[in-house]
């Protein structure tokens, strides 16, 4: 299997608990209000329930599909390295598929191609990844005669769509993370100071200071965007449009 995290921990990433801006009361009103967000953003049709991490919220969903512990979970071969010892720590086996050779999620033909015979797959995690979505519908067609379930892991494609609709309204449940190494970056690596952020965008608004683009990408075509991006196909920037 492998990994694709690494860790790019900044100071500010902690100024609000470090100056007590985040009490605790104001995370109380906080966590409705950014359940029925994330609700809407997926379309109404699915309710949010905010847990204290990615890997609590799998393994409550795993519990509340009644998934036997024993049982085998798919996953794919490029993915969080720990998340296959997490599910042996739960009490599943597990094994991997390959991804595509073009973009770097599962697809129904390599599920199929790793699904053991008489093996006991139980569930599939079906894993967006770099906001590239998987085709959940097509995976969920190939199992469907297995009778496993398939679960969503949107915890890198936040925003990102499918035929016009939102990674994470495909299966009938699906796992979210807000942890700091899943946003996406939109600052790039040189802003400076806060206040110089602020100055420069109150610039962009005044029509002083104009952007140059070279071209825009939808966030499903990220990979397309890197491989234009290191092939320097483009005077400016390169914009990802959300939505």
């Amino acid at each position: 299997m492998i990994p694709r995290r690494r860790y790019n921990i900044e100071a500010g990433f902690f100024n609000d608990a470090l100056t007590g801006r985040l009490a605790p009361s104001r995370m109380r009103a906080f966590v409705p209000r950014f359940e029925a967000a994330l609700a809407a953003s997926l379309g109404g049709r699915h309710s949010v329930q905010a847990t204290g991490s990615g890997r609590k919220a799998l393994a409550t969903l795993l519990d509340t599909l009644g998934i036997p512990k024993g049982s085998t979970i798919m996953i794919p071969a490029y993915t969080l390295g720990d998340i296959g010892p997490f599910l042996g720590r739960l009490g599943y086996r597990w094994i991997t598929c390959d991804v595509d050779p073009g973009r770097p999620v599962m697809t129904a033909a390599t599920v199929l191609d790793a699904w053991p015979s008489g093996g006991d797959v139980k569930c599939v995690l079906a894993t967006h990844l770099f906001g590239i979505p998987a085709d959940v519908p097509a995976i969920a067609k190939a199992v469907e005669p297995f009778h496993a379930t398939v679960i969503e892991d949107c915890a890198q494609a936040h925003g990102a769509r499918l035929h016009g609709r939102p990674v994470g309204s495909f299966s009938d449940i699906a796992v979210f993370s807000t942890m700091f190494g899943k946003h996406l970056s939109i600052l790039g690596s040189t802003m400076g100071p806060h206040a110089d952020y602020v100055t420069v965008m109150q610039l962009l608004f005044k029509g002083r200071l104009k952007a140059v683009i070279g071209a825009q990408y939808a966030l499903e075509d990220i990979h397309a965007a890197h491989r234009a991006l290191e092939a320097g196909a483009y005077f400016g920037k390169i914009v990802l449009t959300v939505g």
